[in-house]
């Protein structure tokens, strides 16, 4: 029975033995430095890492070891970290009486040319009862160097956004909206202080609650951003002062690196003179649609190169009888209108203006759609930019139609005249008001030999007799007061120096206002009769 006691004691000896080495080769196979305490904080195990870590820090040492408590060692801790000693032994008993399932605390290792950092993590070995606790030691050097960078990045993008200046808005917010972030001069341009958004969501600030419809398109905007959708546009905001400012606002979604929208990125550009500028140029244009859609000549733009038609005025229609829309499609449709007999000459000259021609201005006849032909005069000019170069080609061109009809009927008309006056026995003349001739028909040089040129003017009176010369003024003086018929007999000198009577008698031709545009008058032979 005894034998049976021992072996049966031998075998449960090996047994612990064996669990031991078991437990060991486990514990010293993970990467952290890690030690077992029991429920009064004695360490009753610790692994290989643990022994050859010396962080020089009270969490742990080299004289930190086994058969040691834990708890005794950390309250005894003096000199540099002696606060994050005292504050684990609180959190480590904490969770060895049950009262936390969990202790974490950061601590700094000995001051050295690379400064080292650790995180001590204590849980309880079990959960239904006090059994002691795992204390890891884990050195997160490299996770504080990159949070140290981070925070630097971030200080440093702080000041980067902060420096933008007030016309630049940038900020950071949630996918709900939330402001999270804003630089700080865009905030102080705009009388907020930072608490006066930050936690408040985007479309209840101060720049948007002047207007619900403006509040409404914000949260639409950043519905679609959350999405994934961004967006851009021109908007009002409400700054200090309760003044409106034009800004180039959008707001842009942030991925993580999986793809998720994790944060949304507002910003907004004060536009305010790009606004003003817009806004002259819209009045401008407004203004040059005033005149040239309502006058009755035709405007047109075209390019350096006449290929494009980059505008024409409603006038063309009313010209041409054709829309403005079939230029448009067919930029060189304005020449197959063109008379054949005139078509060389109207193209000669707009390619002129396409090359070394500064402008132009000439006249040729337009077939309408019906079959009607209509004289125009188009006057084309260059545009150039500052460096000189030819950047558009504009003209106006007119209808002259009915001038050109009024020259020709003015043309049939003198040549009627002329034929009569001509034909007829009698001299013919025209003076203007002040009695000065401005024709004479052939008649007149025929009879007293002076050339027609040395009779216009005043040189009529060289012919007649100068006795009677006073009666002659006082019969004019009075035909030009009373705008009356002039009549009177005189003597004449013949080319050969003979004197003969004629009855002189004109009629003076009145404008609408009743003043004498010209005297019309014939001189009559009459000395046979005398």
């Amino acid at each position: 029975m005894n034998d049976k006691t021992s072996l049966s004691a031998s075998v449960g000896e090996a047994a612990r033995h064996q669990g031991a080495e078991t437990q060991a080769a486990i514990l010293n196979a993970l990467p952290a430095s890690l030690a077992l305490i029991d429920p009064d904080g004695m360490i009753v195990a610790i692994n290989d890492s643990w022994r050859r870590l010396d962080t020089a820090s009270p969490l742990q040492g080299p004289d930190i070891c086994l058969g040691q408590n834990y708890l005794d060692v950390l309250r005894g801790a003096r000199g540099a970290g002696t606060g994050q000693a005292e504050a684990a032994a609180l959190g480590i008993r904490q969770v060895l009486r049950g009262e936390t399932g969990k202790f974490v605390i950061e601590c700094p290792g000995a001051e050295t040319a690379e400064q080292r950092w650790f995180q001590l993590v204590v849980t309880p070995l079990r959960e239904d009862r006090r059994a002691g606790a795992v204390v890891v030691l884990i050195d997160i050097t490299d996770r504080k160097r990159h949070q140290d960078i981070a925070e630097h990045s971030q200080e440093h993008l702080r000041h980067l956004i902060d420096g933008l200046g007030p016309s630049i808005f940038v900020g950071l917010m949630t996918t709900e909206g939330v402001m999270l972030e804003a630089n700080r001069s865009a905030l102080a341009a705009a009388g907020l202080e930072a608490e006066d958004i930050l936690g408040k969501r985007f479309d209840e600030t101060d720049w948007w609650s002047y207007s619900p419809e403006a509040q409404a398109e914000i949260r639409q905007t950043v519905a679609r951003a959350a999405r994934g959708e961004g967006s851009r546009y021109d908007a009002v905001v409400r700054v200090a002062n309760n003044l409106m400012v034009d800004v180039d606002f959008c707001l842009q979604p942030l991925r993580d690196a999986s793809g998720k929208v994790v944060f949304l990125v507002p910003s907004a550009n004060v536009i305010t003179g790009r606004k003003e500028t817009e806004n002259a140029l819209r009045e401008s244009n407004e203004n040059f649609h005033l005149v040239v859609d309502n006058i009755t000549d035709a405007f047109w733009i075209r390019s350096a190169d006449m290929k494009r038609v980059h505008y024409v005025s409603p006038a063309f229609e009313r010209i041409w009888g054709r829309t403005t829309e079939s230029l448009h499609a067919n930029p060189h449709l304005w020449s197959d209108f063109i008379v054949p007999e005139d078509r060389d000459r109207a193209l000669a000259s707009m390619a002129a203006l396409t090359g070394d021609a500064r402008s132009v201005d000439t006249e040729y006849r337009i077939i309408r759609p019906g079959g009607e032909i209509r004289w125009i005069r188009v006057r084309g000019f260059q545009v150039r930019d500052a460096a000189d170069e030819v950047i558009r080609l504009t003209g106006i061109v007119t209808d002259v139609t009915e001038q050109r009809r009024a020259v020709e009927a003015l043309r049939a008309s003198t040549e009627e005249f002329s034929t009569l006056a001509e034909s007829m026995p009698q001299i013919v003349w025209i003076t203007r008001p002040d009695g000065g001739v401005v024709y004479c028909n052939q008649q007149w040089a025929d009879y007293t030999g002076l050339p027609l040129e040395e009779s216009y003017g005043l040189g009529w009176a060289k012919p007649f007799h100068p006795d009677d010369a006073e009666r002659a003024r006082v019969a004019w003086a009075h035909a030009t007061t009373m705008l009356t018929g002039y009549s009177i007999e005189c003597r004449m000198r013949r080319a050969d120096g003979v004197y003969r009577w004629w009855l002189v008698r004109g009629l003076p031709q009145l404008d609408a206002t009743g003043n004498v545009v010209k005297w019309f008058g014939t001189c009559t032979d009459i000395h046979d009769l005398k």
